[in-house]
């Protein structure tokens, strides 16, 4: 792991694994497992928090070879990196950094500002889900706190909705809203908060035992790498572990093509070639795309990791051992 002050030999031409070492998600350590079973070495694991606006890092090209340097340690000159575990609102800083790397051919994720924006920022997704006719809930998207806009927009959308903010994180502030008074109260929330926010039609993703209900699917490319089913017991929270939802792994071979056919339409349609698609098995409503789904070495190692890595490195034309 390479941390600034901590000096240490680093051979040429090796796979960085590029995260945020702040995160306390845990998928990089998946990932870097991965990395090392396809590369037969191990990943030199880079802080990202390095390449934000104002950070040390640098990313440089002399004589067609690429450094990435941070301050106190060597110069690294991989030949790809790979970059995983980056929190949604520090996506779009490294934007640049990301462009400059598929400029380099050093990874594969070629769109990754614009796929990580669409993806991040939910007011864009909803956006590309209706120009490319992927199905998802009746979805408006508002700014600032117009509580009477919020109660006609309640009131549109059938008096049942679920209120969002455009970025966040297990199902952080995601609220089931089923009074005016209650549409009102959040849009005057969001007052003085710049970005804008989402109401949604309830999506009817409901057991006959009146549990919530979605399916998350880990796409790349055209197929299904892994499926999990989300139970909440709670109708008016999130289908969020966090939020208290429980999941059980679904056998792929039990999914409906219906499924898999809008979870790959839905990464398609915000530029990704990977993600974790959050759906309504009972409607086919795709709620959202994880950029980086959660990666447990005991769940995902072989599942996902594994061959996300093998397609990551072919695709910037190395060859796994």
């Amino acid at each position: 792991m390479l941390t600034e002050g901590e000096p240490t030999t680093v051979p040429n031409g090796e796979v960085v694994l590029l995260s945020d070492h702040g995160s306390t998600e845990g998928s990089r350590h998946t990932v870097a497992l991965a990395v090392e079973r396809v590369a037969g070495a191990p990943a030199t694991q880079v802080d990202a928090r390095h390449f934000l606006p104002g950070g040390s890092g640098r990313l440089d090209v002399t004589e067609g070879r690429v450094r990435l340097t941070v301050p106190g340690s060597p110069a690294l000159t991989p030949s790809a990196v790979l970059v995983y575990e980056i929190p949604p609102e520090r996506r779009t800083h490294l934007g640049g950094l990301m462009t400059a790397l598929a400029q380099c051919g050093l990874t594969a994720e070629v769109n990754a500002a614009g796929g990580w924006r669409d993806a991040t920022e939910k007011d864009r997704t909803i956006i590309c889900f209706q120009r490319d006719g992927v199905p998802t809930a009746e979805t408006i998207v508002l700014q600032g706190g117009d509580a009477d806009r919020a109660e006609a927009t309640f009131r549109q959308l059938g008096s049942d909705v679920w209120i969002r903010p455009s970025v966040g994180t297990s199902g952080r502030d995601v609220v089931h809203v089923t009074t005016s008074e209650k549409a009102r109260a959040i849009a005057r929330s969001y007052t003085h908060r710049p970005e804008p926010w989402l109401m949604s039609r309830d999506a009817g993703n409901l057991t006959a035992r009146g549990e919530r209900q979605s399916l998350r699917i880990v796409i790349l490319g055209d197929r299904p790498l892994w499926a999990v089913e989300h139970i909440q017991p709670n109708a008016d929270e999130p289908t969020n572990e966090a939020a208290g939802a429980v999941s059980t792994p679904v056998p792929l071979e039990n999914l409906p093509a219906s499924l898999i056919e809008a979870a790959v339409a839905a990464v398609r349609s915000v530029g990704l070639r990977f993600g974790g698609v959050d759906l309504a098995s009972a409607t086919c409503s795709v709620f959202e795309v994880n950029v980086h789904p959660l990666l447990l070495p005991e769940r995902h190692l072989d599942t996902v990791a594994v061959p996300w890595v093998e397609d990551q490195l072919q695709s910037i034309e190395l060859t796994p051992v």
